[in-house]
């Protein structure tokens, strides 16, 4: 079964869309953190323990969403995707679609039996068609000319055919570098992530802990220290 070049250039679109809803979530968090509530928070803290906690938790969050943003930008970037790429094994992003190419290497490489075959016979058939058109613009025969003119369509066509193989690959292989990309950018949006829910609980736990206590339960807890006056037990 092989897998048309549209199929994969729309996987591709679709990946992409992945990273820039991923890109749009974290600006959305990005922009509700340093927003309104650290301005908000102005003023509220009695405490240096306090605002340096604030701070950091502000500036750990921020960083999570900025780490999220970057990874996932990079992922955006254009891949620069050569067919030396897929027989070098020590890129292990497209060891899953080597494997693929060895289970069922016609489905990759059509009549050929691998990727070394098919450029060694893609050369062979340049070298018939342009033997062929180099015979035929000497031939004065008519017969023969027909006969070149025929090995020369038929070598055409062979080198053609393998040519589309080697397109198809490298769009397979395109794919699948942007496949692991986007897959490392959700690893690392996962784990930033974290890092932005520590932060926000850090500096939110930072805002409630500075906040006044309400002047009844001040009043109140006055009271019950206070001693009461003409009391016996009163010193």
């Amino acid at each position: 079964m092989t897998v048309p070049e549209s199929a994969a250039a729309d996987a591709v679109a679709d990946l992409r869309t992945t990273l820039k809803w991923i890109i749009g979530a974290a600006a959305g968090t990005a922009a509700l953190l340093v927003g309104t509530g650290p301005v908000a928070a102005m003023g509220k803290f009695d405490d240096k323990g306090d605002v340096v906690a604030a701070f950091c938790g502000l500036a750990l969050a921020v960083t999570g969403v900025g780490w999220i943003i970057w990874q996932a930008s990079e992922a955006l970037m254009p891949q620069i995707c050569t067919l030396a790429q897929f027989e070098d094994s020590g890129l292990r992003d497209l060891e899953e679609l080597r494997e693929l190419g060895r289970i069922d290497p016609h489905a990759f490489y059509g009549p050929y039996d691998d990727l070394a075959d098919l450029r060694s016979k893609l050369a062979l058939h340049d070298e018939v068609a342009a033997n062929a058109a180099v015979m035929l613009a000497k031939e004065s025969d008519e017969r023969r000319a027909k006969m070149l003119q025929q090995r020369l369509e038929a070598a055409r066509a062979n080198a053609e055919q393998a040519r589309r193989l080697e397109r198809r690959l490298l769009v397979l292989v395109h794919t699948w570098l942007v496949r692991a990309a986007v897959r490392r950018a959700r690893r690392h949006a996962f784990a930033a992530m974290i890092a932005v829910v520590v932060g926000a609980v850090l500096f939110l736990t930072s805002v409630n802990d500075s906040k006044p206590e309400p002047s009844g339960k001040k009043d109140a807890a006055a009271n019950q220290l206070m001693p009461v006056l003409g009391s016996p037990y009163t010193v």
